[in-house]
């Protein structure tokens, strides 16, 4: 074949190539075009339903209760749920914005629905961080040592949800101490950042193996004007100073406070002493020893209404 055939050839070829391929695009388009066009007739078919009919306020009402129901149902699966409850988890109720667009666009305009945040799943936390606009959050998360020497996505994830301070009304910080290789509690402190809490009302810091780890610095800088409720476990009672001093703090729960520095009755009563509105006051495991303990000495919560105390190494006069 002389060279004049050749590209006569190739020239043949490439005009059918691109002929083939304009009409894949032509084809492309009319598919796109036909997918919009279903759409739009689900839409309509979704519109004659009864369910339609409710005003949106009435709806949004109705994924409250929903809402509220699947909390108090499902929403205590802890951080690791198992296969059957990973939709029946925390934020599995989230399936209701998959029933269908209008459902799923009013509960998008809601912020209240994406207020609580279980920070398991990274990409879902953010897009309830974004949903929830300016709403009060309530966060809960947990961390490992792991996450902290390794900057994991987890850990950001955690400092994202922090960053958000000024709206954290309510948080449950758990935080492993125990070192990956050896399984031994250390003493490291995770730095997440300097941030205020001017609208938290309920802090619960847990700390999973070791005793005497000091507060997370994020916790230790903050102030808390609004703080009410106090949950703690495992940390050291002379670490909880300047939280305690929150004006308006009535309750306190404290387990396994005493740590391997021996707490004195000396210590233990000008904490308390410092927090006469105290309402609610639950000591688990942490009591000082009996033989340090100062028998004159009176501890006197004059607006207390429960007071729940637990040890194995103490009996009261």
């Amino acid at each position: 074949m002389s060279g004049a055939e050749a590209a006569s050839d190739q020239s043949v070829c490439g005009e059918y190539n691109g002929g083939k391929q304009w009409e894949t695009v032509l084809l492309q388009d009319e598919i796109r075009q036909r997918e919009r066009e279903l759409v739009s007739l689900r839409l309509q078919l979704n519109a004659v339903a009864s369910i339609m009919r409710l005003p949106d306020e009435l709806l949004l009402e109705v994924f409250y209760l929903y809402l509220a129901w699947w909390r108090a149902t499902y929403g205590h699966d802890g951080f690791f749920p198992s296969y059957s409850s990973k939709i029946r988890g925390h934020h599995g109720w989230v399936l209701i914005t998959h029933v269908c667009h209008h459902w799923r666009t009013v509960a998008l305009s809601a912020s209240l629905l994406w207020t609580d945040i279980k920070i398991n799943r990274q990409s879902l936390a953010y897009a309830f961080l974004a949903r929830s606009k300016q709403a009060p959050l309530n966060i809960q998360c947990r961390i490992v040592l792991k996450d902290v020497t390794k900057n994991s996505r987890k850990f950001q994830t955690v400092k994202a949800a922090l960053a958000q301070s000024h709206r954290i009304r309510s948080l449950l910080f758990q935080y492993s101490s125990l070192d990956p290789e050896t399984g031994d509690p250390t003493l490291a402190s995770p730095e997440l950042g300097r941030y205020e809490f001017p609208q938290l009302r309920d802090l619960t810091l847990w700390l999973d193996g070791g005793y005497d780890t000091t507060l997370p610095a994020f916790i230790a800088r903050g102030s808390f004007p609004k703080l009410r409720t106090l949950e703690t476990r495992m940390y050291n009672l002379s670490n909880l100073g300047k939280i305690a001093r929150a004006p308006h703090l009535t309750r306190i729960k404290l387990t396994a406070f005493n740590g391997r520095r021996a707490l004195t009755w000396m210590a233990f009563f000008q904490f308390f002493a410092a927090l006469p509105q105290l309402e609610v006051l639950i000591l688990m495991e942490g009591l000082p020893r009996v033989r340090t303990m100062l028998n004159e000495q009176i501890l006197e919560l004059p607006t207390a209404f429960l007071a729940q105390l637990s040890s194995n190494t103490c009996r009261f006069p």
